[in-house]
This record gives C-alpha cells, structure tokens and sequence, in this order.
C-alpha cells in the first residue's frame, strides 16, 4: 500500500492538517521552515504521491452530503436520514445514503463509496463498535485521509478517534436520559430491574444500559439484571421466560419490578411476549423503552420513553458537514412518563391509565 498523508504526518511527528499544508503550500497558511523541511523529508522518504482527485475536493463544495447508517429499515436510522435529508434541502445540499450492515467492514465499504463520489461532508450515524487491538482501525485510517483532503466528517453519539482532531462529534446525552429514566421510574414505585438489552455489539446500546444502571446506583436499589436479546421484532419472546419469573419473584416478596427495553421497540416487544404469559403492564410490572417512536404513544398501555431531538440531530449534523456550525453540539432526551409505569390503582378499568391491582392473577396461575 502507498504512503497516505497520514503516514507522512506521523513519520515528521506533526499534525495530519500541518502536513498537508506543508506538502500543498497553502497561502496565508505558513508552517514554519523547519517544519515543513521535516514534512517534506517524511513525504520523500516514504514515497508519499498526492493524490490529485483527493486534493481537488479542498476549497470545492461538491453540493453532495453523505450519511452512513446501520439499518434504514430500523426506526432510529430512518429518522436520521429524515431528519438529515430535510436539514440538507433546507441548505441546498444533496444527499447521498448508505445503509449498512452488523459488520464494521460494510461501514468501510460505504464510507469508501462516499469519499469516491466527493462528497464535501459525511456524517456517521452507523453506530457498529469498530475495535482494534491497536487503537486505529482502517475506518478511521480512511476517515483521516478523507479529512485530511478538506472533508468534513461528523460523527453522532460515538466518535471515531480521528488522528486528525478534525472530527465534529454530534453528541446524544443517552446515558444521561437513561439515568434519569431510571430516577423517574423508581419514583413510581419500581424496586427491582430487567434491563432488556441487544446482543449485537453497539455503541449506543452500550451507553443506554450503562446509564440506567448509574441511575439505579444512585438511587440507591438493587442492581438491575441484564437480559440479552436480538434487536429484531421477535427478539424478546426468547427472553420473556426469564424476565417472567423475576417478575413473580418480586411480586412475592411484595416489591415492584420494572423494565427498560433499551430500544421502544425492545420495549414494545417484551410487551407482546409478556401478554402471552399472562402478564400486563402496568398491572402487573412498569416498563420504559427509550427513542419515543410513534408506536410508543398509540400502543396500549401508552409507553414511557425518553424522546430524542430528531429533527435538531438532523439540522445539527448538516450544519457541521458543512461547516455552518464550527464547535461540537451536545443534544439532550426528554423523559416521557406515560401509562406503562404508572402506579396500578383501584377501581380503574382497561382502557383508563393503569389497570386495577384487583385484576393480577393468581399467584397458582402465574406460576403454570
């Protein structure tokens, strides 16, 4: 593989932006003397050749925004890309969307794709944990280079660790929503906790959990189990078994459980498994997801969630991917307390905010 200007940077010990304008000559740009003849000597000793395509994308403006996401078919990317596709009409930009997969070599697929097409800014909302045992990844790699040509890359909730320091961060207080969520629910009564979480091995998953969890510890209940399941639709059935039998199991010793399904539609599935099972909330348990999708407020009970800026993450990025906005912008959630962890009350029916305490089944039945 040939030298990139990365290497080149790293060799000379300076900046990936010092070395580039070291090696362009940019006016009005100087980089001492000395430092340049360091970078230059870096560049000729490894063979460093610019790429010229690369370099026409500094200064231009291509028109083209492009946005990476997991899943366009899941709620929390298409909302994105919405939001995203209405900020960049608004801004007379174009989109261009990819759609990955569960695998952090699709997310460099489709970031390579993006950086071919010159696309002047790129926003990541592929939320896939990228590893290295080294600390740098090929996505970063290739995001530093695409950055160290004049492209503006952003990315939401979880930063890529750009050895540039050129990265925007979008960033989505999740653990700080999910912590207050928890504060909320142990406020209506909940004693004991299933955290009902993806197997999939993603960011902002990761933080959702941590946050309730730090919620729990400070209001000083007991630890909340960890319940893994698949993010798709039918996910939780497989965990409603286990998740049963904490619910009997408190409610024997007299004391409230509570659910948090990381995703709304984590939470709207434990739902539909748990009714099977001859358990309702909030009759018989509380429970809360997290997103504020649109099924959230027509499903019964009404679910409790923590309601993410949509729009404001779309407006944000863009105005970053085109550098409208030049500081990193940190977006708060809103806790929505609806039906679902509501206190179970005498004398009300189904279709009024909770069912009625009368209604639970017996203790015998529950355990068939």
């Amino acid at each position: 593989m040939s030298a990139t200007i990365v290497d080149v940077a790293r060799h000379a010990g300076v900046s990936i932006a010092t070395a580039s304008r070291a090696l362009s000559g940019a006016a009005g740009r100087k980089v001492p003397p000395a430092t340049a003849e360091k970078v230059h000597s870096a560049a000729n000793s490894l063979g460093y050749r610019p790429n010229a395509a690369a370099r026409a994308l500094v200064g231009s403006s291509t028109g083209l925004i492009g946005l990476v996401v997991h899943d366009i078919g899941d709620w929390y990317s298409s909302s994105i890309a919405k939001g995203v596709h209405r900020a960049c009409g608004l801004s007379g930009k174009t989109l261009v969307l990819a759609s990955t997969g569960d695998s952090a070599e699709e997310d460099l697929a489709a970031l390579r794709a993006l950086v071919s097409q010159g696309v002047e800014g790129i926003i990541l909302a592929s939320t896939i944990r990228h590893r290295s045992d080294a600390g740098k990844t090929p996505l970063s790699q290739l995001a530093d280079r695409y950055i160290s040509t004049g492209g503006r890359l952003v990315t939401i909730s979880e930063a890529l660790g750009c050895g540039s320091g050129s990265e925007k961060v979008l960033g989505l207080q999740q653990e700080k929503g999910a912590a207050e969520l928890a504060a909320a629910m142990v406020a209506q009564g909940s004693r004991r906790f299933t955290i009902v979480t993806g197997a999939e091995d993603r960011a902002y998953l990761d933080r959702r959990r941590a946050g309730f969890v730090t919620g729990l510890q400070i209001a000083d209940v007991h630890p909340a189990e960890v319940v893994h399941t698949s993010l798709r639709s039918d996910g939780a059935r497989d965990a409603a078994a286990q998740i049963r039998r904490q619910i009997i199991r408190d409610g024997e010793e007299g004391l409230r459980h509570g659910i948090f399904g990381v995703t709304d539609r984590v939470a709207l599935t434990t739902i539909t498994a748990l009714a099977r099972l001859h358990l309702e909330p909030p009759r018989d348990y509380a429970i809360a997801g997290f997103d504020d999708i649109p099924d959230s407020a027509d499903f019964w009970p009404t679910l409790t969630t923590v309601r993410l800026p949509i729009q404001e993450i779309g407006t944000q990025a863009v105005h970053l991917a085109i550098g409208r906005q030049i500081d990193n912008v940190d977006l708060a959630g809103e806790v929505i307390l609806r039906a679902s962890t509501s206190r179970p009350t005498p004398n009300c029916g189904k279709n009024d905010a909770a069912f009625t305490a009368s209604r639970r089944l017996p203790s015998e039945q529950l355990h068939q």
